[in-house]
């Protein structure tokens, strides 16, 4: 039967199943408090309770599987190299936040549910103690890592190529068609030809098509310079309530940046979001075992999740970045560099805009800046670029409705772009 406590500040008799096994092991206003907000802001009562530092992660469960009679394990252990998930996508088994894993004495299920999960994991095992024999409770951290470990070879073809999911006109990867294949080396075998039969006719045609060329992106860019000024279009973006605000994961991919970290982790501890609601995951490579360590040695809030990439070719930031985001659990995706500094409410403005613009409108590109542009001529210069790029160039593009290129971090895409293969980029 549930744990019964007195009425006190409005709450029930009965408290929440998440927390109901921490009333004695943590202060009764505190567990209150946390009830009430989760109730406020749409949350989980335990949910408040991590990520305002309450109650540590790894003591949480610790304390979840001693209520269940359950084993607890602070990492999950593999005693067999067969990959338990049978080809199965290895995501499905952080979503559900259950992994059947070959034990030593058969099959067992690591559980590290989350959420809303965790009540229902607790009604499910409340009255079936004997299930819980086949059951051991384990961070989500290391069911994270069993997953990476269990569903490799999954998830490394799955960032490679999508697993062949992407059709052909939004993949890298499908060759030209034969006709535009056909066109170019003709195109270069004439140019070729015409070059050694009279290369002062051809050195003059090739100057005037370079001319044509940088004249029309003079000229673009002179007219980006007119369309530049004009009004915000989100300037009068109504802030969404905390309650409103969808669950964001952003991913931060590192690699040989240990000295990057501490800085990193203090930008994102700035971040102006429900800290119950990020779901911040910081992805290094297996060979990289500094910054490893010093991911291990720093991350402690709920909010962070380590994803280790396992070592296998190619080593590029794109394969990263797909990798982690099997473990994705926000509707909405933002990417940052190990060096960025964004700001505070940068990821509120995204959730307030995408949640007011057109469905159609799945990415958004922050402005990116130079923080250090008076350190040096060099960095100045970078600053003009960055400045003519995001202030003028972008915004031009996109009141022109043309194509946007998209640079390496502070992209915000919303869910809608992996269910509904709509590719609109807008500024």
């Amino acid at each position: 039967m549930p744990t019964r406590i007195p009425v006190r500040h409005g709450l029930t008799a009965e408290p929440p199943a998440d927390i109901a096994f921490l009333y004695g092991r943590l202060p009764m206003d505190v567990l209150e408090s946390a009830t009430r907000d989760a109730a406020r802001l749409g949350a989980e009562p335990h949910e408040i309770l991590l990520s305002r530092g309450d109650i540590g992660v790894v003591d949480y469960y610790a304390v979840l599987a001693a209520s269940l009679g359950a084993r607890f394990s602070p990492f999950v252990p593999i005693h067999t190299p067969v990959d338990p998930l049978a080809g199965r996508d290895p995501s499905t088994a952080a979503r559900i936040g259950m992994l059947k894993v070959a034990g030593e004495s058969g099959i067992e299920i690591a559980a590290a549910p989350r959420g809303r999960k965790v009540a229902a994991f607790v009604e499910a095992l409340r009255d079936r103690r004997a299930a819980g024999r086949r059951v051991f409770v384990a961070p989500p951290q290391a069911l994270t890592d069993a997953i990476v470990a269990c569903g490799r070879e999954t998830l490394l073809a799955k960032s490679l190529n999508g697993l062949g999911r992407l059709s052909g006109e939004l993949s890298a990867g499908t060759r030209a068609p034969r006709w535009q294949a056909a066109l170019l080396i003709g195109t270069a075998s004439i140019a070729v030809v015409a070059g050694i039969a009279s290369p002062d006719a051809a050195m003059l045609v090739v100057t005037a098509l370079l001319a044509l060329f940088f004249l029309g992106a003079i000229g673009l860019r002179l007219l980006a310079a007119v369309l530049a000024f004009g009004p915000d279009r989100g300037a009068d973006t109504e802030p969404l309530p905390d309650a409103d605000l969808p669950v964001y994961t952003v991913l931060v991919p590192l690699y040989r940046e240990a000295n990057q970290v501490g800085g990193l982790l203090e930008a994102l501890g700035r971040l102006d979001y429900p800290p119950h609601k990020l779901d911040i995951k910081l992805i290094a490579e297996a060979d990289d075992t500094e910054t490893l360590a010093a991911l291990r040695r720093h991350v402690r809030s709920a909010r962070f999740e380590i994803v280790v990439v396992p070592d296998a070719p190619p080593k590029t930031k794109p394969k990263a970045l797909c990798f982690a985001l099997a473990f994705a659990r926000g509707s909405l995706v933002t990417i940052y560099d190990a060096e960025d500094l964004p700001e505070p409410g940068q990821l509120r403005l995204a959730a307030a805009r995408l949640a007011a613009l057109p469905s159609d409108v799945v990415c958004l590109q922050a402005r990116l800046a130079w923080y250090n542009w008076p350190e040096s001529w060099f960095t100045r210069q970078l600053a003009l670029e960055y400045a003519s790029l995001f202030d003028v160039f972008l915004p031009a593009l996109a009141r022109l409705g043309l194509p946007l290129p998209l640079g390496g971090t502070s992209n915000h895409f919303s869910g809608l772009m992996y269910q509904t293969q709509k590719h609109w980029v807008r500024v």
